[in-house]
């Protein structure tokens, strides 16, 4: 029988686990096919004798075991045998490699069979540390490798992670030392680098000064600018911590869309009336002018967040409109020309109102000028709002669909209605939905 037909076997199978149950008892057992494996010696330059054949008379002729089988039986015996951790260990380290290169191995079939594919696995809690231990490319000290990182001169940790990321780093030098050295040494980047942090930072009114003048209405200005590059390398890019307990209030204040407290804002008739005097026609100028530092200090960058309660639309705070505040379409009129606009959303809607297609007498915000005469909600606005059941399964029955296939290919045609459901088994669930047959009429 041929060797590798035998070894999938009952027979063989039985031969392995006596030998098992064997080597549980007889660790020479283990030792002597171990060798046998790896073709070495024992420490005195002797191969392992062992009266193995009386152990397995009863199961299987000695001879055929010793010819035939050692390498297939140590194969099933090593994976119950790891080696100790010390040895294994000493074995991964002697391959020179990383831990990209033990997988290699791995897949390559490199590994003898007492040596455990994951390690991290079979050794946890018996030795494992990581796989710079592991495979012998250990750490550097802390000490040491803090010692080239001072040499570098680099003076924030933004500068380390792009120095990492450009160069290769000495062996054992690591790219994150704030997490390897988290228990062995770390305190802080500024010791890692050594620089001194109340040293490195504008004292925060010259900060808070140097911010102001870069004309930043929000917070992501701020970071988009910090991440160009541009910044200096005395202004920090996280203000709120280097100047905690140190004069910071708010990002408002240092930006300067406030000085210090909010100030008494003028009027919001008076601030119009001076926004209107302007002469700008669109909202992106009005907040270019702003980021010029142009306006007075009592009159609002954001406008429509300060006046919140009063304002009515850009057009209207801008004086864009042909005399006085048109008169609007009636509700019921101006909903109908917003449904034939195929408009899905609220953003989209503010995108039309600004293009010159646009009737002077729709509004720009219709939730405020028809606010308690008509307006419900953006969906009912812009036809979106799927209708109540019973309407919806009416206009359906009109269709003269048969089935759920024609209802689907009617759904797929772009003929459907934005506010008939395509999924009506989900949307009306609970509210009406008996099922298909019903909602076609059939």
């Amino acid at each position: 029988m041929e060797m590798e037909i035998f070894a999938d076997t009952t027979a063989f199978a039985s031969v392995v686990t006596v030998i098992m149950n064997l080597a549980a008892e007889d660790e020479r057992i283990v030792e002597y096919l171990r060798v046998i494996s790896t073709g070495d010696r024992t420490d005195t330059g002797e191969l392992i004798e062992i009266e193995i054949t009386e152990l397995l008379a009863e199961k299987v002729d000695a001879t055929v075991l010793l010819d035939n089988l050692k390498l297939k039986v140590w194969d099933k015996v090593a994976k119950l045998n790891w080696r100790p951790f010390e040895e294994a260990r000493d074995f991964a380290r002697s391959l020179g490699t990383n831990q990209e290169g033990w997988y290699d191995i791995i897949s390559n079939g490199g590994l003898p069979a007492d040596i455990p594919r994951a390690p991290f696995s079979v050794y946890k809690e018996k030795g494992w540390i990581n796989w710079r231990d592991w495979t012998g490319r250990n750490k550097l000290s802390y000490d040491d490798a803090r010692e080239f990182s001072r040499s570098l001169n680099l003076k924030t940790s933004i500068d380390w992670r792009e120095y990492c990321k450009a160069n290769k780093l000495p062996p054992g030098m690591p790219s994150r030392p704030d997490r390897l050295y988290k228990d062995n040494g770390w305190n802080g980047w500024t010791d890692w680098l050594a620089y001194e942090k109340q040293e490195r930072w504008r004292p925060f009114e010259e900060a808070r000064d140097f911010a102001r003048s870069l004309g930043f209405m929000k917070e992501s200005e701020w970071k988009s600018y910090c991440f160009s590059g541009k910044r200096p390398p005395d202004i920090p890019a996280h203000p709120w911590r280097a100047y905690k307990d140190k004069g910071w209030i708010s990002i408002p204040d240092w930006l300067g869309t406030f000085e210090g407290e909010k100030p008494d804002w003028r009027p919001f008739e008076e601030a119009r009336k001076y926004a209107r005097s302007l002469g700008i026609e669109k909202q992106t100028d009005w907040f270019k002018f702003g980021k010029m530092k142009q306006l007075p200090a009592d009159i609002p960058v954001t406008a429509e967040r300060v006046y919140k309660s009063e304002w009515i639309s850009w057009p209207d705070w801008l004086g864009t409109f042909e005399g006085e505040k048109p008169d609007w379409r009636p509700f019921e009129d101006a909903r109908a020309f917003a449904h034939q606009l195929d408009i899905n959303t609220q953003v989209e809607w503010y995108t039309y109102w600004e293009t010159a297609q646009r009737p002077k007498d729709i509004p720009y915000n219709p939730q405020k000028n028809y606010k308690d005469i008509g307006w419900k909600s953006w969906k009912d606005w812009l036809g979106t709002e799927p209708l109540i059941f019973n309407s919806a399964r009416e206009f359906v029955r009109h269709l003269g669909l048969k089935s759920t296939y024609d209802w689907k290919k009617y759904c797929a045609s772009g003929n459907r209605p934005r506010n008939i459901p395509a999924c009506p088994w989900n949307f009306y669930k609970g509210r009406g939905w008996i099922g298909m047959k019903d909602w076609l009429g059939n």
